[in-house]
């Protein structure tokens, strides 16, 4: 069997083994290395530590080669489910979406060593800008930016802070890479990039 088809279970099983034919080699070096015995002794001890080492460290690689391979199957897996669901959810909305102008969607990365982590999805097309003479929805008139805000139906504690993480992700930097902006202004940009804003318990 090779080590492209052993199973991560048979390479750990030959890893065991290695590793207490190793400390074995050490052992049985170690007992003749006590100034009694001959140096042919000696000799073949240490060729055996030799040998053993050599196998422990292939028992290492394959069981590395083994694990790789099973992760790999397994995260293309899940990166196709990823995808399936994706592109069903685009088939079924690309009509409403063209309809109202949007003629590409970008999806900002997504880190998963949170727990939860935000999905941000960046809309892009004629139909995202406002026609001349519409009234803005800054913060001095039409959005009300004090509080927490709703993007996306996910909540933030205010405008800045969604406006922050949202950045963040579509540059893919960290928050704390990002310089604070005033409301009317993360507004803007948050609006530009396709997310739907909303003050929580507006009036």
């Amino acid at each position: 069997m090779s080590d492209s088809t052993i199973t991560i279970e048979q390479a750990r099983n030959t890893l065991n083994i290695a590793r207490r034919d190793h400390a074995a080699s050490l052992k049985a070096f170690e007992s003749v290395n006590d100034g009694k015995h001959d140096m042919v002794a000696m000799i073949e001890a240490a060729d055996t530590v030799k040998s053993c080492t050599a196998s422990l460290a292939r028992a290492e690689a394959v069981v590395k080669t083994a694990e790789f391979a099973q992760f790999t199957g397994e995260r293309n897996e899940a990166i196709q489910r990823i995808h399936d669901v994706i592109k069903a959810s685009i088939t079924a909305e690309r009509a409403a979406l063209v309809k109202c102008g949007v003629e590409t969607l970008i999806p900002a990365r997504i880190d998963l060593t949170l727990d939860s982590p935000p999905v941000s999805i960046a809309a892009h097309g004629p139909g995202l800008k406002a026609p001349k003479g519409a009234p803005r929805t800054g913060s001095g008139e039409g959005f009300k930016s004090a509080g927490a805000v709703n993007v996306d139906g996910t909540e933030y504690r205010s405008l800045n802070a969604a406006y922050m993480a949202l950045r963040a992700a579509a540059d893919g930097v960290e928050p704390g890479a990002i310089t604070p902006a005033n409301s009317e202004s993360a507004h803007r940009w948050l609006t530009k990039a396709g997310h739907a804003v909303e003050a929580v318990n507006a009036a």
